[in-house]
């Protein structure tokens, strides 16, 4: 995989100048004479975790002559011409892929490298950030999409025929805005996964509203018991009257079920997913004060709780603690 090699070799460089191991003059770096070898084994040095630069680094050092231009371009020639950087990135549109709101983190890393490569490749091109900006979008989910797009139609300027796709920057490198696309996906993301959440806990037809979605069936078809006794493919109502007091709680939080499991202590846990196929928890316990209590201290910025009860009886609402804010 081609590497930014042209500015690692300018910070190499710089590092050099500092060091007072060369100058930089007319903006091109000569290494002090009798440090010029030294100047070249630094280069190598740092190219070790990358073979395939360090062998063409180290193949133009043992040529006799050789000087710190002809290593640096030696690197160019091969890593750092256009056409190889353009094959690259059409490489990289092809492989990237979202997953989920949960990994958006990751989409938007992915996304970012391409952007910065775009930007070697295609400096100042309005034309191929648009097309940057479009292949990225199109990877996403159409309510996530059109979120995006709605949040850069609002920052276009009035009376002006601006496209959506450059009313923002794509990436600020130095986080200097928030309005940036990959800021978007990711607010709209996070946005996604809230209403995911907050659609596991509308009433439903079944289960006093509380079971809307499936529940995790085991593959040989017969139930499975959770470590504290239950039977997780019990129906919820059934559940519920094994207990004093019940508990739904969804939120990130809820994707480590050993360390929801060690908050809470329960009498038992089990799970649901909801339509976005995110898990979520009921837990049940003998003594309703002790579950109050669990339940109060689990962290606010990482679950979502609500009292179950069975139909029929007078039903808690989901409690509002601050925003569950996913990554």
């Amino acid at each position: 995989m081609p590497v930014p090699v042209t500015a690692h070799i300018r910070r190499v460089e710089s590092i050099l100048v500092e060091a007072n191991a060369g100058r930089f003059i007319n903006d091109q770096f000569v290494p002090h004479g009798h440090l010029a070898n030294a100047c070249k084994e630094k280069l190598l040095s740092t190219l070790k975790e990358v073979p395939d630069c360090h062998d063409t680094a180290n193949n133009a050092c043992d040529i006799d002559g050789a000087t710190w231009v002809t290593v640096t371009r030696a690197l160019k020639d091969k890593f750092a011409r256009r056409t190889v950087l353009a094959a690259e990135l059409e490489q990289r549109l092809k492989k990237l892929r979202f997953s989920s709101a949960k990994e958006a983190d990751s989409f938007v890393k992915d996304a970012i490298s391409i952007g910065d490569l775009y930007r070697v490749v295609f400096p100042g091109d309005r034309a191929q950030e648009r097309h940057l900006v479009r292949r990225v979008v199109s990877c996403l989910p159409k309510d996530v999409a059109t979120g995006v797009i709605r949040r850069c139609r609002l920052r276009q300027d009035t009376g002006c025929e601006q496209d959506w796709e450059t009313s923002v920057m794509f990436h600020s490198p130095t986080c200097s805005t928030h309005d940036t696309i990959v800021e978007y996906i990711l607010a709209e993301c996070r946005l996604s996964e809230e209403v995911g959440s907050l659609l596991s806990q509308k009433p439903g037809a079944r289960d006093g509203g509380q079971d809307s979605v499936r529940i995790i069936q085991p593959s040989d078809g017969r139930q499975q018991k959770d470590k504290n006794g239950g039977e997780r493919g019990e129906s919820l109502s059934s559940f519920a009257a094994r207990f004093s007091v019940v508990y739904g709680v969804t939120g990130r939080g809820c994707r480590d079920e050993n360390t929801l499991t060690s908050l809470l202590a329960p009498g038992s846990l089990i799970p649901r997913f909801n339509k976005q196929g995110m898990r979520y928890f009921f837990a049940g316990f003998k003594d309703s004060n002790v579950g109050a209590s669990k339940v109060q201290a689990l962290p606010r910025d990482q679950f979502r709780t609500w009292e179950f009860r069975p139909r029929g009886e007078p039903r808690a609402g989901p409690s509002t603690p601050a925003p569950v804010s996913g990554n």
